[in-house]
């Protein structure tokens, strides 16, 4: 398994953000719908609220937004995401919403009045302890990965919606959800090209495997649906019982192989809540009660 944003040549795939307190939306996947077997999420969900791409720059041709990886608002200006995007690509923006922006002649992605939906990342901190030869080799599973990051962001819009994180002492369910902006199905063979629109897609698949040496778990797998190119820093979803069922951040996208295989690998969260508060400096919201 290598880094999600790779070369072609390595059939290696990353995965998107996936968002918020509460329930899916109920609309079953269509047969053009991407992520690989997945959804374009629609406008207004709790995922599509809590969800955000990243990126540095636009397509010369279309004025389109390249995507570098994807994100989860995990607090108010903060959000977390893999350490391989943070080190290797440095996002300059965050986008909101499931759309990505398109720019505008002369116009800067620092410009809010113009693109309210975007705001500039700050900084982005990795984890001290990633390993990004351990993330590239066959036995990455029994070797410590750390493939994680925070992402700070110069504010965030209107309308976002920071996601719970599983409780360090809680069970990981077997079901569950991707969501991210990478790339899907009839696109896949010209994401290199810059496939364009990005949009936010989500598919339910599973729990796999989960690694403890390397603090990872695997989806899948299952054939034809899983995370892709861009994908990574996404979100791994898992549904709750409290007052009302709820999804709570359990993971995020990092590595995998072919998009098409329905395999991926996984930064557990359960493993990363002391760092993750340490980091962002503040008590994160955990949710710790399961069905």
């Amino acid at each position: 398994a290598m880094p999600l944003r790779a070369l072609a040549a390595l059939s290696v795939f990353a995965l998107p953000a996936l968002a918020g307190c509460g329930e899916l939306s109920s609309t079953e996947a269509s047969a053009e719908a991407p992520i690989y077997g997945g959804r374009v999420e629609d406008e207004g969900t709790l995922v599509a609220r809590s969800t955000l791409a990243l990126f540095s720059g636009a397509d010369a041709d279309t004025g389109y937004a390249l995507v570098d990886g994807s994100a989860t608002l995990i607090a108010p200006n903060i959000a977390v995401g893999a350490a391989h995007t943070c080190l290797k690509f440095r996002p300059r923006f965050a986008s909101f919403g499931p759309q990505m922006p398109v720019a505008e002649p002369y116009g800067s992605f620092a410009d809010a009045r113009r693109y309210p939906r975007v705001r500039p990342v700050v900084r982005c901190v990795a984890h001290p302890g990633y390993d990004d030869t351990a993330a590239s080799r066959e036995d990455h599973a029994s070797r410590p990965v750390h493939d994680i990051a925070v992402f700070f962001l110069a504010g965030t819009p209107a309308g976002v919606a920071p996601v719970k994180l599983l409780a360090r002492d809680a069970e990981l369910p077997r079901e569950i959800t991707l969501a991210g902006f990478g790339a899907y199905e009839d696109q896949f063979d010209r994401w290199w090209e810059g496939m364009k629109p990005y949009a936010l897609r989500r598919v339910d698949t599973f729990v796999g495997e989960e690694y403890p040496a390397s603090y990872q778990f695997r989806d899948g797998p299952i054939q034809g649906k899983g995370s892709c190119q861009g994908d990574s820093g996404g979100s791994v979803y898992v549904r709750i019982t409290d007052a009302t069922p709820e999804l709570v951040l359990a993971g995020i996208p990092v590595s995998g192989p072919a998009c098409d295989e329905g395999i991926g690998y996984n930064t557990d969260i359960r493993d990363h809540l002391g760092w993750l508060e340490s980091t962002a400096g503040q008590t994160l919201r955990v949710a710790r009660s399961l069905p």
